[in-house]
């Protein structure tokens, strides 16, 4: 047993070593040749960035510290949050930053908001509702199609549940964010899978797809239904994070959606 392990000892050593080798002369040399795997996917973000974003998620995304919402008399950290889940489910950087913009674009950072759609004529009506009291009447003409902050349908939010996801209420703001993040991660996932070179198109172009993806439903993406984002994707990737809850809380969200309307462009494959 001995010499069976220091023969195989000898083997590693034998495998390892001109791996080592290479590593030295591409230091000395100050390059280094890429593989195969970073000229498929090079916005792949590097180990030791991952590994910071699952150990500090909170503190790799600047950009949405102090998003806070007043619920229930607590104070939610809504930007811990959504880092956090960011993280936990391995969503990629250039959508995690945009999430905060989704719900005030999606909810007006409303939890209780519902949006439903006629059964009749498929028109959109979005408002307040409470899903505790419902007419019986206008619950037969109408199918709810999202709810709360980031306006979950409830078919996407038992979706997730039944994919691990620990979510139990689709009103709860954190479950809300928790089933949204994980959608949108889905999203990405089944994009990067089904659109040739999705890692090589620019972080812009991809959080587009994945944007439009949210708004119009993946299958009319996938399927080129829809070729154009519009003023609400629009909105989510270029407003400045600031000025929009700034907006939201003077009131004038609505006319900085308005100065995107007519501003969608071509979604890039």
């Amino acid at each position: 047993r001995v010499g069976r392990a220091l023969k195989i000892g000898v083997i590693g050593l034998s495998l390892i070593s001109p791996h080592s080798q290479r590593l030295e002369q591409r230091n000395a040399n100050g390059t280094r040749a890429k593989t195969a795997v970073e000229h498929k996917i090079p916005d792949y973000l590097s180990e030791s960035r991952k590994r910071i974003e699952r150990l500090y998620p909170e503190k790799s995304y600047p950009e949405i510290k102090g998003f806070y919402l007043k619920y229930n008399g607590q104070r939610l950290d809504l930007g811990k949050h959504i880092s956090n889940q960011g993280a936990k489910f391995f969503l990629a950087s250039e959508i995690v930053v945009l999430v905060p913009k989704l719900i005030l674009r999606e909810s007006g950072l409303k939890p209780n908001a519902v949006a439903s759609r006629s059964i009749s004529d498929s028109t959109l009506a979005k408002g307040l509702a409470d899903s505790t009291k419902s007419d019986s009447t206008k619950t037969n003409q109408r199918k709810i199609t999202g709810v709360g902050l980031m306006q979950v349908s409830p078919e996407s939010f038992e979706l997730a549940k039944r994919n691990g996801v620990r979510v139990k209420n689709i009103l709860d703001p954190l479950d809300s964010i928790t089933a949204g993040i994980w959608m949108l991660s889905f999203y990405y996932r089944r994009l990067a899978n089904e659109i040739p070179h999705f890692y090589s198109l620019p972080e812009e172009e991809r959080a587009r797809l994945t944007v439009t993806a949210y708004n119009y439903g993946l299958e009319k993406v996938l399927n080129r239904e829809i070729t154009r984002s519009n003023g609400y994707v629009e909105f989510i990737i270029h407003a400045d994070s600031t000025q929009a809850l700034d907006a939201h809380k003077n009131g004038t969200l609505g006319d900085l959606f308005d100065s995107f309307k007519g501003k969608g462009r071509p979604l890039k494959r």
